[in-house]
């Protein structure tokens, strides 16, 4: 789902076009070389070499399926942007690992969570990552001053 959701929208593009039959194909790829990675990495890793198996070819289905909706249609899912709400997401995360509070753990995701999000919010303004959400903000902040 994760990968789905990161690599874009190429399969629905290829699915919902002429060329709907190379998705076919690559989705038969894409068994085989679960299938074969998994008689590579099961014996060697154990339950943890099939989710890395399974991670693995997923990965290169993904990749394989950027390329392919770019050779036929000119587009693909990223662009600068992304990188930097990567970099974000990844400070956020690190920032709040290492926050924690003694006490029942309810607090602590509570804390954690919070981080993430207000840490991540302010890095996507901060980067400029999307204009609808600095628009928001830009509002919102606004609007508080206006009360005061």
């Amino acid at each position: 789902v994760v990968t789905n959701s990161f690599f874009g929208v190429g399969a629905q593009i290829l699915l919902n076009s002429p060329r709907f039959k190379s998705y076919t194909f690559l989705t038969l790829f894409l068994g085989v070389l679960v299938v074969g990675t998994n008689i590579i990495f099961i014996p060697w890793m154990g339950i943890v070499g099939a989710a890395i198996a399974s991670a693995i070819s997923k990965l290169i289905f993904s990749i394989l399926l950027i390329f392919i909706v770019y050779y036929f249609f000119h587009i693909h899912p990223f662009d600068k942007r992304l990188i930097y709400a990567v970099i974000a997401a990844t400070i956020a995360y690190y920032l709040a690992k290492f926050m924690t509070i003694n006490g029942h753990w309810i607090f602590n995701v509570i804390l954690k969570s919070s981080t993430i999000v207000i840490i991540y919010g302010l890095l996507l303004y901060l980067f400029g990552v999307l204009k609808e959400y600095e628009e928001m903000v830009i509002k919102a902040t606004k609007k508080l001053w206006r009360k005061q």
